[in-house]
């Protein structure tokens, strides 16, 4: 697995705990953190979107490829319905989990929307990877999987394969901004459950971006 989340615990878009040993287990992670207030990770979230469904969803194999959503959002409330409406079947680390202020510091995050792309023992392969699919879409993989994997999935054989693009924003540039279902209620209890529990110290006062607390 990602050595960078040993002893964690992330959550899928059903609100159940999942254990990211078995779920990022010789796989490539994009960390992804995001905002729903954030115009330009709502401009990117749905590209991404179909960048993933495309390389895991609907490829034989599956490339071994995941994301797991860093949220930048106000309140947990906010994550959960950013979350459910708009990202695809990856993972979250928990809203109330202080671990994503480490993560920040650690991969010197200051704007968002970024997406980090790393090899299982959490070395950066780019932390370009949202400017990465947007200017090559599919054909970017390649630059982040080894050789052997390459060589053995129809995907990466084309380099004129390729998702939508939107309006060339840069990584990091985003400015201040801004239908309720089961699987949502779930998240938010999940969530809720593990707030009631934390027993953490507040997180330190230099993780914000943009003036917005997270």
């Amino acid at each position: 697995m990602v050595e960078v989340f040993t002893g964690r615990t992330l959550l899928n878009k059903d609100g159940d705990f999942v254990d990211p040993e078995e779920a990022l287990r010789n796989k490539v992670v994009g960390i992804y953190f995001s905002a729903g207030w954030c115009p330009p990770c709502r401009d990117f979230t749905p590209i991404l979107c179909d960048f993933y469904t495309e390389l895991v969803e609907e490829t034989e194999p599956p490339a071994q490829f995941e994301i797991v959503f860093i949220s930048s959002d106000k309140t947990s409330d906010d994550m959960v319905e950013y979350y459910h409406d708009m990202h695809g079947d990856w993972l979250a680390l928990p809203w109330t989990d202080d671990y994503k202020h480490e993560l920040k510091q650690r991969y010197k995050i200051t704007a968002v929307p970024k997406l980090v792309i790393v090899k299982e023992n959490g070395d950066v392969i780019t932390d370009k990877g949202r400017k990465q699919i947007r200017d090559r879409g599919l054909a970017c993989f390649r630059l982040h999987t080894p050789q052997r994997y390459k060589r053995s999935h129809p995907l990466l054989h084309s380099a004129s394969v390729g998702c939508k693009t939107g309006g060339g924003l840069q990584d990091g540039d985003a400015a201040p901004g801004q239908n309720k279902t089961s699987s949502q209620d779930g998240l938010r209890e999940q969530l809720r459950g593990q707030e009631e529990n934390n027993m953490r110290k507040p997180p330190p006062a230099n993780v914000d971006l943009f003036s917005h607390k997270t």
